[in-house]
């Protein structure tokens, strides 16, 4: 059930849990208010602008003992978990490369989104941000070095409308992300190389 504010939900006993999904920059001082509260939270994707942000958040989640949870769902995807199984399994040899796509046709979000101290990027946080997730989530590895490309131009257009990046994930594997919203169809997806196969 919706139900207002932090200090609404602090006051109302049927409350257990609570999604926070404000501006970006918002997200650290809602979801602590919420763990102060005694509440478990779930919070919009990306978890915060700030590494310092985010360690705040999950110490105070950790000593309210509250369970914090990011919207991150191409994790809950039934082919998606499949395709983490196989890759885990070593039904493709060693994992060589991984290759993600989220290509979309959309038009510009307007307010909060078009300021960049409160979003802190745009297509990376929109979609970048679930395709990295994914390449951890599927390969079970750290990302350890990144090479990114956008066509943000500084103040004439700070926020970013397309990214492509090469990631490297240590044991001779690499990933690559696409992230735009320009195209004339979506073509969304990802491929999986490995020494004995791909999917």
């Amino acid at each position: 059930t919706a139900v207002g504010s932090v200090e609404h939900v602090r006051e109302d006993v049927r409350a257990q849990l609570v999604y926070i999904g404000p501006s970006h920059v918002q997200h650290a001082e809602q979801i602590i208010a919420a763990a102060r509260a005694s509440k478990h939270v779930s919070g919009a994707k990306p978890m915060a602008l700030s590494v310092a942000d985010v360690e705040a958040m999950g110490e105070s989640c950790q000593a309210a003992g509250v369970r914090l949870g990011v919207g991150l769902h191409r994790r809950h995807h039934p082919a998606y978990r499949k395709a983490r199984e196989v890759i885990r399994a070593g039904e493709l040899g060693r994992m060589l490369l991984v290759e993600t796509r989220w290509i979309v046709a959309s038009g510009r979000r307007a307010g909060w989104w078009q300021n960049p101290e409160m979003i802190g990027a745009y297509i990376m946080m929109a979609r970048g941000v679930h395709l990295v997730d994914f390449i951890h989530y599927l390969s079970g590895r750290d990302v350890e070095s990144v090479a990114m490309m956008t066509d943000a131009r500084g103040e004439d257009r700070p926020l970013e409308e397309t990214a492509i990046g090469t990631l490297r994930l240590g044991e001779d594997a690499f990933a690559t992300l696409v992230a735009t919203r320009h195209a004339g169809s979506a073509a969304n997806g990802f491929t999986v190389y490995g020494t004995e196969g791909y999917m």
